[in-house]
Order: structure tokens, then C-alpha cells, then sequence
């Protein structure tokens, strides 16, 4: 009399969480089935190189949950798939996985900030294929560089990788003369009131409100002008008239120059002086500055620059 011992059902379970994966295993047993768990798909695919099962349970929306069906259209043995350690990367990413593809990260500092075009933080790359990535600064920012590309044109890098490559691109803040503006005017000031080159560019009045000190994007009429000049000696006095603002005020940034001349046609810097808002106490809006000990010059003006 012969007895027939009934074979156990194997059963591979993948599902990555492992509290849920854990209960159905212990369960499954208990009910008399072979059940061994998996995490992930790579760790069945494994599992199934070397051993059968009689059914399969799939938790759908598996990170690197790559199909029987995507893998076997690349490769025509199984071996040749489960080889592939990057396989569940190859499919998360839609890469050809019978090729080699590198991966290129980008990192941007600096003193700017900027985009990338692709705007992807990494994307792969095949190897021995060069990729071009433009980079654009943003605003107030200008591009300084990069480093780790095959080689930089402008803002443009391209890379050739055959190892896994990390760019690092730069960005300085922009001078006064990379965005236009008067010369007399940091780009750091404008930078602080308006959101774009073009809006600070539009102020023509753009330096006279940096010399005296006016928010730009609101409305001003300011007016610094030399109201006298009086010469005694070789001495000189300039008096300065300040109106179109509520005084006190801070922060002017302007500078008198007397210049002086023989003949009314060739004129010199003599003498040089700061307009400080000091001199606008609130009491008045008229400022006398003195230049003492100067050359024999027959003639005088007084100019007002930012």
C-alpha cells in the first residue's frame, strides 16, 4: 500500500511593506502553503533564477517593479536580464538597459541662482554620446562656469561621459556694467527694489535717486542743485540747494567738484567734496560747502555729480 503525501503549494509574495508582507507570510504558512516574501522586484527575480514557484503575488506600484514582458523584449535569456544590476533603474527611468548609460547630476550654487535646460536635477546619459545643457541666471545673477563638463562654451556645457559625471555650475551677482546701469548706481541697490534688470533699467532718474538717497520705485521729484558760488580770495564757497524731499533725509550719495579754468575753455578739477546729509539738518534745504587754498584760476563752476 503506497501513501501519497500531498506537495506543498509554493507561493512568492512581494510586497514592500514589511508589517503587511510579514502577516500574510506568517498567515499563508500557518495555513499549510509554502510562502516566502519579497521586498521588491529584483529579489524575486532572483529567487525565480534559481528556483520554482507554483504562483506568484504582486503588490502593483512596486519601486523597480520591472516586467517579465519589458525585460524579455531587451534581452533573450533570462540570465542575461538578472545580470543587469541597474535593471529596475533601467525601467523606472524608460532606458534601453542593452546599453550603457551614465548618470549626470547637476548641483548650482553660488552667489546666484539659476535654471538648467533640461530642467532635470540628474538624467542618464549613453555612453561615449555628448548632451549639451544650457545654463540661464537668473535675475541680478550672471553664469561664471562650470565644472565637470567635457567643455564649456558661454553658458553652454556639454558632457561625454563614460563614468558617472557631476556638474557644478556657478553663478555670480551682477556688476553695474553687466546689467547697464549708470555707473554710479551697485547693482546690489537696484537689485533691492526692483525684481528684474529691465523694470530698474526703465528709471532714467535711476542715479539721481541712488545720489539722494529715494526709494526708485516710488515717485519723486528731488532736486540738488548749486544755487551759488562765491569767490574770495583763494577761497571759494559753493552753497547747495536741496528741494522736492522731506528733510531730514539719509544716505545722499553725491559729490561736488569745483572746477577751475583760464580761459573759459580747458576745465580742471580743483577741488572735490562729499554732499553729505548732514549738511541737510532739517533746519533748511541750503548746504554751504568751502574749498580754501586753491590755484589762481580766473574762473569757477560748481558741478554736481552722482
Amino acid at each position: 500500500m503506497h501513501t501519497i503525501v500531498p506537495q506543498k503549494l509554493r507561493i512568492f509574495l512581494v510586497e514592500d511593506t514589511i508589517d503587511l508582507r510579514e502577516e500574510i507570510v506568517f498567515g499563508l504558512n500557518a495555513l499549510g502553503l509554502e510562502v516566502i516574501g519579497f521586498g521588491d522586484a529584483p529579489g524575486l527575480y532572483r529567487a525565480l533564477a534559481i528556483a520554482k514557484c507554483d504562483i506568484v503575488v504582486i503588490d502593483v506600484g512596486l519601486p523597480g517593479d520591472v516586467t517579465v514582458a519589458w525585460a524579455s523584449s531587451h534581452y533573450g535569456t533570462e540570465a542575461g536580464a538578472l545580470a543587469n544590476g541597474q535593471l529596475a533603474r533601467d525601467f523606472d527611468n524608460g532606458l534601453d538597459p542593452a546599453f550603457s548609460w551614465w548618470l549626470v547630476s547637476q548641483s548650482k550654487n553660488g552667489t546666484g541662482s539659476g535654471t538648467a535646460n533640461p530642467s532635470a536635477a540628474s538624467f542618464f546619459v549613453k555612453g561615449g554620446n555628448s548632451t549639451s545643457i544650457v545654463y540661464t541666471a537668473a535675475q541680478w545673477s550672471r553664469f561664471a562656469g562650470v565644472t565637470g563638463a567635457t567643455s564649456v562654451s558661454g553658458s553652454t556645457a556639454t558632457v561625454t561621459p563614460t563614468a558617472d559625471a557631476t556638474l557644478v555650475a556657478t553663478f555670480n551677482a551682477a556688476t553695474t556694467g553687466d546689467v547697464g546701469l549708470p555707473s554710479t548706481v551697485p547693482a546690489s541697490w537696484a537689485a533691492g527694489y526692483y525684481g528684474t534688470e529691465a523694470d530698474a533699467l526703465a528709471n532714467g532718474s535711476l542715479a539721481q535717486d541712488y545720489m539722494l538717497a529715494q526709494i526708485p520705485t516710488n515717485s519723486y521729484t528731488p532736486v540738488l542743485v548749486v544755487k551759488s558760488l562765491t569767490v574770495s580770495g583763494t577761497s571759494v564757497s559753493v552753497v547747495v540747494n536741496l528741494s522736492g524731499v522731506t528733510l531730514p533725509i539719509t544716505g545722499i550719495n553725491g559729490t561736488l567738484k569745483l572746477q577751475g579754468s583760464t580761459d573759459l575753455t580747458t576745465w580742471i578739477d580743483v577741488g572735490t567734496a562729499e554732499i553729505s546729509n548732514a549738511a541737510f539738518d532739517g533746519s533748511g534745504d541750503s548746504a554751504t560747502i568751502n574749498f580754501t587754498d586753491l590755484s589762481a584760476s580766473k574762473f569757477y563752476k560748481a558741478v554736481i555729480a552722482p
